[in-house]
Parts: C-alpha cells; structure tokens; sequence
C-alpha cells in the first residue's frame, strides 16, 4: 500500500492516468467484502488473459523508468502479488480437476461394472482379461509358485515377437516365467534361451497399451539376470534389410540421422544407418508437391457440393494418383517392378488416418478401372447404401414410418425424385404417404406401390439374409445402387450381406432383429489386406505393420501431430507429475482450457510423447516400401507446411532437398532421390565385425532367402477314439465328404435299437448327461432334480421312470461305487500323441468318466445300447480305450492302466484288458 500512494502520488505529479489508476484500483480492493469479487479485482488488476485461455502477469507499461527510480521495490512487489494470483488460480483449478476427474470416475466406474456384469452373465473374457488373470495367477501365493514349477518343465525356450509393442503387463508374465530359467535350481544345466525380437523405431501402439521403454527395460532385465546367471546376453542389431533397395532406406537414414528427427524415435536417442541386402535394383524416392485446396473466401461455396466433401486438395490429390498408377499399369511410363510392368498388386497407399481422402482415392481408382482392395476399415451405416436398404426394411415393418419410405423411394432401388415426393406428400388430409402412394395414378408410383406391396409379403416369410439377396440380385438393386452412388457401393453391398448371413447363423434371421442389431451395432467391417490380391491396398500405417508393396505412396495431410489444446478425454498423470517421485499413475479428467500446473504438465508429455509416436509412424510407413516409395500430400492452405514443419511430407522434403533433383512434370514438382547422376553399383556387403552374429549374405545365399519355401504337407486328421477304426484313410489330399470320419456315438448306437424310450438320440443324450451330473448331488435330492431336468428338456412324465431306473441302476450300485468316488471326474477332455505306424498322430476326445488313484487309473466309457449277447467288447470300443489308455498311460506312467466298458442296460461291466490293447494298437498300426 506505501509503495502504491507513492505511485499514485508520482503519477499525479506527472499527469499520467495509467498506472495511477491501477494503483488506485488495487488501493480499493481491500474495500470488497465477498473473496470471489475481491479475486476478480485483483485479477483484472496484477494479470491479462483469461479463464478460458489462462492469465499470466500484466507486464506493459506498468514499470516505465520513472516509477521504477521513485519507487524500486514496486517491480519485485508487484511481481509477487501476481506470481501469488496465479498460484491461486492454478489452486482452483488443480480443485476443479479434482471435482471434475471425480464425477468422471463416477461414470466410469458404473459403466465398467456393467461391463463386467455382462462379461460374467455371458462367460466372456476380453484380451485384456486374459493378460490381467495369467499375470494374476503367477502373482498369487502358493498357486503362482505351482503353476510356474509345473510350466518350468517343460518350458525351455522363450520367443517374444514384436517385443516393441509388449504392454508392462505382458513384459510381467514373460519375466515370471523366463526368470525361472536363472534362478536356484531351476537354472538346469540344459540350454534355456529367452529370445525377444524388436524394434523400438517400429512401437505405434501406444493405444494398446505399448511402451517403448518396456522394450529397453526389459532388454536391461534380462541383461542383468543373465549375466548374473553367468550366461551369455547377446544383443544383437537389426541395421540389414531384405526388403527394402539401397535408395529407398538411404532416404530413410536421411530423414532420421538428425538430432531432430531423431529424438523420441529410440530410447538411446541414436541413430543405427541400415545396410541394403538387396543387389537387383536400387529403388528410388519421390515427393511429390503438397496439393493445397485453396479455398477463395470471396468466392461462395459450391452450393452443388455436398457438406462433407472432401476438401478439393484431397480430390486433386486422388486423381493424380489414380492417373499415374493407371499409366504405370499400360506401360507408358518407366515405372518397372523387379524388371516387369507394374499391376494393381504392387502398390500399397498408406495414410495417417481413416478420412474423406481413402473414400476419394477409391472412387478415382475404380473410375479408371483399377482393381482397388476398398479400406481396410468400414463403418457400414455411416454409407448411404446401408442406410437405404436399412429404410427399405423399417419402411416394411411399419408403414407409419414415413421417413424412411420417402428416403427409400428417392433411393436408387426406386428412383423416385422431389417432385414426386411433393406431389405424394403435399394436401393429402389424413392419408399416410403409403396410401397416398397406393392411390396415385401415375405409373412410376403405382410400380413402386406394386414392387413395395410384393417386398412386404417376401419379408414375412423370409430371413433377413434372403429378402435382402433378393432385393440386391433378383430386383437388380446392386446394380442400381452402384450406378447412382459410386463403384465402392460394391464393397459396402458384399459386407451388408455378409453380415446379414453372420447374423443369421447365431440369432434368430427375422428382419426387425437384425435391422435393430445393425442400428444398435454399427458394425465396423474390418478386413485383411495382405499381399496376393491384385488390387491397390489402401490402409493406416497402424494397419500396415508388417506388410510390405514394391511401390508404397505415403499420404500425409499435414496436420498437427498432436492437438489436446480443445480436447476432453481421460488422460494418466504420472506419480512424478503429482508428487514429484515414483508413487502411483492415475486417471484423471484432461480439459482444453483451463488447464492446473499439473495438466500442462501432462500435456506437454502427451504432446512429446504423440510427436515421438509420429515419427515412429513415418519411419514405419517408409520401410514398407520395396522398390518405390511417394511421399505425397494434401492440406488446406491455412496448413500449407514450411521448412522446418514436424509434418511427415515436410521432414521427408527437408530431408532429401539437398540430395534430390527438383523437376517439375505435367502433374506438378516433384523432387527425385537420389539425384540425376547414376547410382553407382551395390556393394558387396561388408563381413559384420567379430560379435555382430552377421554373415555376409552373398547372391547364392540372397536367392535361396528369396525362393518360396515348399509346400507343407497337408498335417495328418487327428484320430478320434470312437471312430478310430476307420482311420486306413491317410489325408495326402483335401478330405473329400466320404472321407470324412464322424466320431461313433451313443446316439449312434441306440438309433435302432428296439425298445427304447422316446427318440433314440435324446434318450442317450440323456442318459450321459445324467451320469455326469448326478453322482455329485444329494441322494435325497436326486430323483426330482433328475425329473426336473428331463421335464425341461422335453421328456414327457411317463418315460422319466423307465431312464431313472437305468440311471440309478448304476449309480446307486455298491458294484459300482468305486466308479464314482471322490477320486473319479466326468467328461475328461483329452488331447495327445500316440505313435501310429512309425509316426506321431494327434488323438483327441473326452473320457466318460475316469478314476484315479495311486495304484491305477480307470477308464470307463458308457454304452447305452443293447450290450453284445457273446459279453465281448465291440471292435469300436476296444480302438477307443486302447487310444485313450495310451495316453492316459503317458500322463500317469508306472500306474496300472483299466479300461472298462460300462452298458447301462443291465447294467454290465466288460474290461477291455492290456492285451486287447496293444492288439488294437498295432491294427491300427497296420492298417
């Protein structure tokens, strides 16, 4: 206050109003009563900004020279009053984040116990469920130490692939389990090796959950127990491609060997230059000019265009590549693949994101006639063509429903126009527009009334799949709607039916059910675009990873890496941000503005951590090229990058500027890498120095890595116990109907029997069913559980004696009792090898019920037929035991082995002895 009279006093002197009537406003705040009001004051007094943008200190012409000489204590004075505002409003807004992270916790914690409700209702698990248990379970006391001294027997070698994109949680449970191999006794003195393949430039998965750094954590991990261990740790250096030319990776190592480009692509923040394997040819590099849409704001908008089109940078962009791969594929242009012509196949276009560019590059394309494999995405109901056949069928199950009947007669399948719906619509008193369009005179409507009547009846009676085939094919609505929309309405079509025939094999088919799952759904059609399909790919980067194309177009539309500042979502707040150290991360509720401390500090690492990832992209997106690789774009010219722009097609120019020859073509500038002087010859690769673990891959060795490996024969059709004997049929060929083998059932063998109850298939469903499950209820509870079950399960009352008593003859048997002990399971599945014929075959099937003790292991397997007269087991059920007595043998070895057939009619024990057995198997070795 002494400083501010001497200001206003100074200032009165010299007649300036400014800072005399800041003075005399800060003087007045200790006037104001309410704290908000008098904050307000001091804001509007000591900061300039606001609320929504932020404050920071109000600087200008407060300390001119002759107020800072007649009063020097007011710059420090005023720069802790204001230091001490922001303080504050940093404090209300670090409360705000807090009141506004808690009611977002609130949400999400109901919706995630709903979730997990609806998980445990449906028996579901989702990815991440899985990581979660298994990691879990190895964390838990006594039953982790179990299970991994059960898995460490068997358990010698250990891959990891992609480790770049391994979550922390994953990393978790691989180290529980490669741990073991150096640790006490575990470390056997057979070889155990960890073998984990990575490359930290290639980690695009943050979404998923990967971190780059888990990848080096983990590489330090494992160092250090290795080593301890007086094992070898033996990293090794992915710099040698197969894949790419000399050129092609020569720019790549231009774009990322700069300080710059450089950081956040590796956790070191070095750059490894790669090594060419390839001899045949040295590739080349293009970039094309940015195409910029240009928009003139006195010119008016094209009021023909629709809302969402594309801008027209993206247009011209499309068309351009469409011309030039359809030049390329006739031959007219110098664009050779490996010495041959280019085809559809060869080109791989890959953007950062899904948008309007990847519908507009397929339209041109198709419009040229070039194969185009569509998106590897598709929201289906986001295309007017679903949307069509979606009101076509609401607009039959309701003809109230006018909206959708007017979107379906002006859609393609009907062709009708405004002014027909204006004449249709407009003074029709108290008509609905489907009577309205029945009592219409003109043709068009009347056929359209006619074809509409026809299509209801058909919707009745037939599934969804069937009534929208017919629409599609017998009504020739496929072709009318990809005349009047655009050639990729195919794709969109295929994926329609597609998932209507999906639905039907697991729901009910009927219409209304499947237009409300598609509605509720809006299914997103993903699909593989691998290489072997001759058409253009077109996908995302992330979905790239892994596939290659001798000529690739990267897409960039030049936006921003990253831009949080106007978006709201869940965000982690490292411990270190919160407290400094290494407590806890936690979720919190990320604002555009106002932002805390704590926020900006987030965001700027999610800003750092995004610009990382975007350069990881460009790296990935680059190697995906062979051959050829364009680097193209597209932008509004308000984004028109510059030099020195974090832009994918700026840092590929900036790169390659001064080792490119800048030429200018009928389509545009482009610039060519290398430059106009030829290349000189490849040359050999170099010996990889002592340690390297890196052979010098000669042109001998280079053809044999490129031959196709043979083909695999096709593997051997697993045995199946109960149909063993008809195993004489090796599978050498693609199985054929007659080939193959149906298990024999109980159903099966029931069929024609006389004398059975009820339909033979139910009644030895049934009786399977009750043998497992009764012997592990009450006695007294038995009997009308047993009834209970069969009423529900559509046995009518006067069959439920005649089955209970074949049931309870068994169970309640004392001769029996040893089969149902506490020691004794039901429908054991099992799965192994037994050698047949000098080989491994697979067995698989489930074991009626077993029994196991420390002497023996019993097997028992129910027949519910006629037992044979002679009391001597069939062929088909001594193959059966003998298969799962060899395995069980192998489970459970230095065990006796018993194998019984029990007939429930009786009932009667056969033992199918040891002999019996090995006389089976060696049939079957024969056969």
């Amino acid at each position: 206050q002494t400083n501010l009279a001497r200001i206003e006093a100074h200032e009165a002197n010299e007649k300036r109003a400014t800072i005399r009537n800041m003075a005399r406003a800060i003087g007045a705040v200790g006037t104001i009563a309410d704290p908000e009001e008098r904050l307000d004051a001091l804001t509007k007094a000591f900061l300039k900004g606001s609320a929504e943008k932020g404050f920071d200190h109000r600087t200008q012409h407060l300390f001119p020279d002759n107020i800072v000489a007649a009063v020097p204590d007011y710059p420090a004075a005023h720069a802790a009053a204001a230091a001490h505002l922001l303080s504050i409003h940093d404090d209300l807004n670090r409360l705000d984040d807090v009141e506004q992270t808690v009611r977002m916790l609130i949400i999400g914690q109901a919706l995630i116990a709903r979730y997990e409700r609806l998980k445990q209702v449906r028996g579901y698990l989702d990815f991440d469920d899985l990581i979660a248990r298994t990691a879990a379970m190895l964390r838990r006391a006594g039953t982790g130490a179990w299970v991994r001294y059960k898995l460490d027997q068997g358990i010698d070698h250990i891959l990891v692939d992609e480790a770049q994109d391994t979550s922390p949680l994953q990393w978790e449970v691989v180290k529980t389990f490669a741990d073991e191999f150096f640790d006490g006794e575990a470390a056997r003195t057979a070889d155990r090796t960890v073998f984990a393949v990575g490359d930290e430039k290639q980690s695009i998965y943050s979404f998923q959950g990967a971190d780059p750094a888990g990848f080096s954590a983990a590489r330090g991990h494992f160092n250090a127990k290795v080593t301890g261990a007086a094992k070898p740790f033996e990293p090794v250096p992915l710099d040698r491609s197969f894949r790419s030319t000399g050129n092609v990776l020569a720019a790549v190592d231009l774009v990322f060997d700069n300080d710059r480009n450089v950081d956040g692509l590796t956790q070191s923040g070095g750059y490894q230059r790669h090594t060419a394997l390839r001899t045949d040819t040295q590739g080349r590099v293009t970039v094309w000019n940015v195409h910029v849409s240009d928009p003139d704001p006195d010119m008016p908008a094209d009021w023909a265009e629709p809302v969402d089109a594309p801008a027209k940078g993206a247009r011209t962009l499309a068309q351009r590549m469409a011309r030039t791969i359809t030049r390329w594929m006739a031959g007219d242009d110098a664009m050779l693949v490996q010495g041959r012509q280019v085809t559809a196949g060869d080109i791989l276009v890959l953007v950062r994101k899904r948008g309007p560019f990847v519908g507009e590059l397929s339209r041109a394309l198709k419009s040229v006639q070039v194969p185009v494999a569509g998106a590897d995405r598709l929201i289906l109901t986001a295309h007017i063509a679903t949307m069509d056949l979606l009101a076509l069928g609401k607009s039959l199950l309701n003809e109230h429903d006018e909206l959708s009947l007017a979107a379906v007669l002006k859609s393609p399948l009907f062709g009708l126009n405004d002014d027909d719906l204006m004449a249709l619509c407009f003074d029709r008193d108290d008509k609905t527009l489907w009577q309205q369009l029945g009592s219409s005179a003109k043709p068009s409507h009347r056929a359209a009334f006619d074809d509409l009547g026809a299509l209801r009846t058909l919707s009745e009676t037939r599934s969804a799949f069937d009534f929208y085939a017919h629409v599609l094919t017998a009504l020739g609505g496929r072709q009318k709607m990809i005349a009047r929309l655009n050639p990729e309405t195919a794709d969109i079509l295929d994926e329609f039916l597609a998932l209507a025939e999906a639905f039907e094999r697991d729901h009910a088919g009927h219409l209304h059910l499947f237009i409300d799952h598609v509605e509720r759904q809006a299914p997103e059609i993903k699909r593989e675009m691998e290489q072997g399909a001759d058409a253009v790919r077109v996908m995302t980067v992330h979905g790239a990873k892994g596939l290659e194309a001798p000529i690739v177009f990267l897409v960039d539309d030049c936006t921003a890496p990253y831009n949080g500042a106007q978006m709201d979502k869940i965000v982690t707040v490292p411990g270190a941000i919160l407290d400094g150290g290494d407590g806890p991360d936690l979720p919190a509720w990320y604002r555009g503005r106002p932002r805390s401390s704590i926020m900006d500090a987030v965001a700027i690492q999610a800003q750092e951590a995004a610009e990382a990832e975007y350069k990881r992209l460009l790296y990935v997106g680059m190697t995906r090229a062979a051959d050829a690789l364009f680097v193209v774009g597209h932008t509004t010219k308000a984004e028109v990058p510059v030099a020195g722009d974090l832009r994918w097609h700026q840092m590929v120019d900036d790169a390659l500027r001064n080792h490119a020859k800048p030429m200018e073509t009928d389509e545009g500038a482009v610039l060519a890498f290398p430059n106009a002087d030829p290349a000189p010859p490849a040359q050999p690769v170099e010996q990889a120095p002592p340690g390297a673990h890196a052979e010098t891959v000669d042109s001998k060795h280079l053809a044999q890595i490129r031959a196709k490996a043979p083909h695999e024969p096709p593997p051997k059709r697993p045995l199946i116990p109960s149909g063993a004997t008809s195993f004489a049929i090796e599978a050498t060929r693609p199985p054929t109907e007659d080939d193959m083998i149906r298990p024999v059932s109980v159903l099966d063998e029931v069929r024609e029997t006389p004398g059975n109850t009820g339909n033979a298939a139910a009644r030895g469903s049934a009786l399977h069913t009750l043998l497992q499950m009764l012997p592990d209820v009450a006695k007294p509870d038995r009997d009308a559980l047993a009834r209970s079950w069969l009423r529900q399960n559509g046995f009518a009352p006067a069959d439920h004696d005649t089955l209970l008593a074949e049931v309870f003859s068994v169970i309640d048997s004392p001769a029996y009792a040893f089969l149902f002990s506490p020691q004794s399971e039901a429908e054991v599945q099992l799965m192994g090898t037994v050698r047949v014929n000098g080989e491994e075959r697979a067995v698989s099937g489930v074991i009626d019920r077993i029994a196991v003790t420390d002497e023996k292991v019993t097997i028992i397997d129910y027949k519910t037929g006629r037992p044979p007269p002679d009391r001597k087991a069939p062929d088909v059920g001594v193959y059966q035991l003998a298969l799962y007595g060899a395995l069980i043998g192998q489970i459970y070895p230095g065990r006796a082995i018993e194998t019984l057939l029990l007939y429930t009619r009786g009932p009667l024990i056969i033992e199918v002895g040891e002999g019996d057995r090995e006389r089976a198997l060696n049939d079957l070795a024969e056969a």
